[in-house]
């Protein structure tokens, strides 16, 4: 039963660690993209195990073209997070506590907190100035240049591009992967996941090589789902093992860095992981709120009344579908976010453990340390606190004791 259905089970640790071994390893465009995002250091980590790898990487057309594409519009969209307006809050706290000359806050930790001001100043201009140049000198570009040197593919001819897409109506029609959720995007654009999908098949099966394919789109057009777990959807590994005869296996660009750790031995920090996860969730957040504009759109009473009865029924056919998608990607999103506050809440815990073990090793010294204050206690009155005299206090007569009346 399972080797009939094995693309609905787990990869074998064997079949992971060969293609870790021996598979072509092949980034999707929005990893690439999300190198522009991350940190210097986070960036720098990711090409930097992509360098190690350089003899098995593979960039597919598809890949090139939408990076090229829209790597300047994310660098733009960079910048804009670095404008000044972003530090008003922060100014508007200090300002706040200044007017206010808050009991608990003290002059030693304003100045601190104006200080850390001028600095975040400082780096948001020097960062934006840094993204600024990378649009005319781009060293970023110049590593990704230098990597997929003669290691990118060649784009289909027009003649197949135009069967990739006859082919892609039914398999969307039919929900099959990958791709079905762009169907609403615009002709030029609707097909591009398929296309891509096509380009790893010729590629691999030219090859006769297995493919680890890095990408941090999340739709369950790649992707196969059930509580809080996923698989690479197993219609795709079933249609690249028949053509193939290899596994296929995904990775978000996360649990690429982190498995790198255990099956290359290269050093992965867990800030990188953590940058990298935190990233790929926003953007599970952002296209789940452009999810829900739609539908906002499909639901407005203009939108209903203009097509009559047919239009609005096929019209809340649509809205329903991207509902239950959003309500799925929502949720996603909800269990991402809890996982990165259980991660967040662990050194707490970890904290208050040791707090409490702490504790527990004073309550249990106590008596002792009580038993040693007393000893102390009875220390210091016998060497200072004064003593009855013994000698009389004239003559050297001897004290008489004092006769009641």
């Amino acid at each position: 039963m399972k080797k009939t259905f094995h693309a609905y089970y787990r990869l074998s640790e064997g079949d992971i660690a060969s293609l870790w071994k021996e598979g072509l390893i092949v980034p999707d465009a929005n990893v690439l993209l999300n190198v522009y995002r991350w940190s210097e250091s986070t960036a720098t980590e990711l090409l930097k195990l992509f360098k190690a790898l350089k003899e098995r990487l593979w960039l597919p057309h598809q890949v090139g073209r939408e990076f090229y594409r829209n790597r300047l519009s994310v660098i733009s969209e960079g910048r804009k997070k670095y404008d000044e307006s972003t530090l008003k809050d922060f100014r508007a706290v200090i300002e706040a506590l200044e007017d206010k000359r808050h009991p608990f806050v003290s002059p030693k930790l304003m100045k601190r907190l104006r200080a850390v001001q001028s600095s975040l100043k400082k780096e948001f201009r020097r960062n934006a100035e840094e993204l600024k140049r990378l649009a005319e000198r781009d060293h970023l570009l110049d590593s990704i240049t230098e990597l997929f040197d003669e290691r990118a593919g060649e784009g289909f001819s027009a003649e197949d591009v135009e069967a990739v897409a006859q082919e892609g109506e039914r398999r969307y029609r039919q929900r099959i992967p990958p791709g079905f959720q762009d169907e609403k995007k615009p002709e030029a654009e609707k097909y591009g996941d398929l296309l891509l999908w096509k380009q790893i098949l010729a590629k691999a099966e030219s090859a006769k090589a297995g493919v680890l394919l890095v990408s941090d789109d999340t739709k369950e057009d790649w992707w196969w789902r059930w509580e809080g777990k996923s698989l690479p959807h197993p219609l795709l590994r079933e249609e690249f093992m028949n053509r193939v005869g290899k596994p296929f296996h995904m990775y978000t660009s996360d649990r690429f860095l982190e498995e790198a750790k255990r099956h290359t031995g290269q050093s992965v920090s867990k800030e990188a992981i953590q940058e990298a996860r935190t990233v790929r969730t926003e953007a599970t957040l952002l296209d789940t709120l452009r999810r829900a504009s739609e539908i906002n759109r499909l639901l407005a009473p203009s939108s209903l009344a203009a097509g009559g009865v047919a239009a609005a029924l096929a019209q809340s056919r649509e809205a329903g579908a991207s509902l239950a998608t959003m309500i799925e990607d929502s949720r996603r999103t909800a269990r991402d976010l809890m996982a990165m506050l259980e991660e967040a809440r662990r050194p707490r815990r970890d904290l208050a453990a040791m707090l409490e073990d702490r504790r527990v090793d004073l309550r249990n010294s106590l008596p002792a340390l009580l038993a040693d204050l007393e000893a102390v206690k009875r220390l210091h009155s016998f060497v200072f606190e004064p003593r009855p005299e013994t000698h009389g206090a004239r003559g050297g007569e001897e004290a008489q004791p004092e006769t009641p009346e």
